[in-house]
């Protein structure tokens, strides 16, 4: 991980990875529910967990100087 300049990836690694593996679990969910055939009201919830985890473990920490400068 790069860390030397403003807008390296700052997220930690641990939590990253704690994401990663609770993405998996969730994905395992949705998929064993899909194969249960669940409805769609059923499925939502955890079509939304699967998301929140996937943004979780993309997520690369705050940003800075993103605005152009004259």
């Amino acid at each position: 991980m790069n860390t030397g300049s403003k807008n390296a990836q700052h997220k930690n690694l641990d939590a990253r990875n704690s994401a990663a593996k609770k993405l998996e679990q969730a994905e395992k969910a949705l998929k064993e529910a899909k194969q249960q055939r669940l409805s769609k009201k059923e499925l939502k919830p955890l079509e939304r967990q699967v998301r929140h985890w996937r943004n979780k473990m993309n997520e690369t920490g705050e940003n800075h100087s993103m605005k152009h400068k004259h």
